[in-house]
């Protein structure tokens, strides 16, 4: 980013950090395109900041600090192939399964034909179900 190699570390403490911070990461709408960007774009920057606390806990001095507005200019600009590789980590690091996977798991839900729900109707006869007066 700008030049500069920044890490970036991808565990479960980088949710800790988005309490801490007031960050929502809950993805709202699959289909929003923008929005799933925006989700990662967040969960890439949280992934530099915890990198940040963990070479800060072993003594080492960081000299560049980047922001989450740099995080999306470089993903929306110089840094979209290499965010497009790690939005396939991300996925995988918050689901289990990779892209391929779930792309196969939604296109088999989309042949299979609905289960029809059952219907359950109840029968209601006069004076059975307690008001009386």
């Amino acid at each position: 980013m700008q030049g500069v190699t920044v890490e970036v570390l991808l565990t479960p403490s980088l949710y800790k950090r988005s309490l801490t911070r007031g960050m929502d990461l809950t993805l709202h709408d699959a289909t929003d395109a923008a929005e799933v960007w925006q989700v990662y774009v967040k969960h890439i920057y949280l992934g530099y900041l915890n990198a940040l606390d963990v070479a800060a806990y072993d003594g080492i001095k960081t000299k560049q600090r980047f922001t989450l507005v740099d995080f999306e200019s470089w993903a929306a600009g110089e840094g979209k192939a290499r965010f497009a590789e790690l939005l396939a980590v991300l996925v995988e690091f918050k689901t289990g399964k990779t892209l391929d996977e779930l792309t196969k798991e939604a296109e088999s839900k989309k042949k299979e034909p609905e289960a029809a729900s059952p219907r359950r109707f109840r029968s209601w006869s006069r004076g059975s179900h307690g008001v009386t007066g």
